[in-house]
């Protein structure tokens, strides 16, 4: 008898990153998650370079991935148009400067078989360093400073956020929704919100829990010009 496994759907906003969103996404499609059970939708943030056309080209290719427009500055638009627009149980949400383990997709869905009452997953973030960076970076930034989060190999159940980022977060779709999804973060460089924070309050006021799963790991590319 085969598993039943949640449709999801994966949503990753960009703004001007071309180059890396083809990486971003070439981890993707290498997911080993089954098959007609997930969608990738890439939302251009009011880009001005190749951005569009590169997702243009890649969903004339690949059936399950979609693209569209969000012409409002801001990671959480862009995160909340794609939302609107899954088809998905489960969203998952990540960046366009991340890269995906192979097997990422079949392991954060552990977070929510391990309690019904968790409706947020995050997993592993991990430096993919650009230039081996300065010992001072070492030692004083990896972690919320670069978006990173390191727990260990275990599968742990909270009540509290146990460090859930937006590049890095899987959310029952229908707890996003009654959340109100996530709170915009700028709009044209104006601070407007208080992004992945505001929703995992929300979710955590809606009465429900918060996994991290050690096994579920990502990269962020940091580049040499963020040390």
């Amino acid at each position: 008898m085969s598993e039943v496994v949640p449709y999801i759907s994966v949503v990753i906003p960009t703004h001007n990153r071309s180059a890396m969103l083809r990486q971003t996404v070439e981890t993707f499609l290498a997911q080993d998650y089954p098959a007609g059970m997930w969608e990738l939708l890439l939302v251009d943030n009011a880009s001005s370079d190749d951005t569009w056309s590169v997702i243009e080209a890649i969903a004339a290719r690949t059936p399950n991935v979609r693209g569209m427009q969000e012409p409002r500055k801001g990671a959480h638009f862009a995160r909340n148009m794609g939302a609107v627009a899954a088809r998905g149980d489960v969203l998952y949400f990540t960046d366009d400067d991340m890269l995906a383990a192979p097997d990422l997709l079949r392991r954060i869905v552990e977070g929510f078989t391990a309690d019904s009452q968790v409706a947020s997953v995050t997993g592993k973030v991990l430096p993919k360093w650009e230039t081996e960076p300065p010992a001072w970076v070492l030692e004083h930034c990896r972690n919320s400073l670069l978006s990173l989060n390191d727990l260990g190999e275990a599968l742990i159940v909270a009540d509290e956020d146990p460090g859930v980022f937006s590049c890095h977060q899987a959310v029952k779709r229908d707890v996003f929704m009654r959340a109100g999804g996530f709170n915009p973060d700028t709009n044209a460089d104006l601070f407007t919100g208080d992004n992945e924070t505001g929703l995992n309050i929300k979710i955590k006021n809606l009465g429900f829990r918060f996994a991290y799963v050690g096994k579920a790991v990502t990269h962020h590319m940091i580049p040499a010009t963020r040390m």
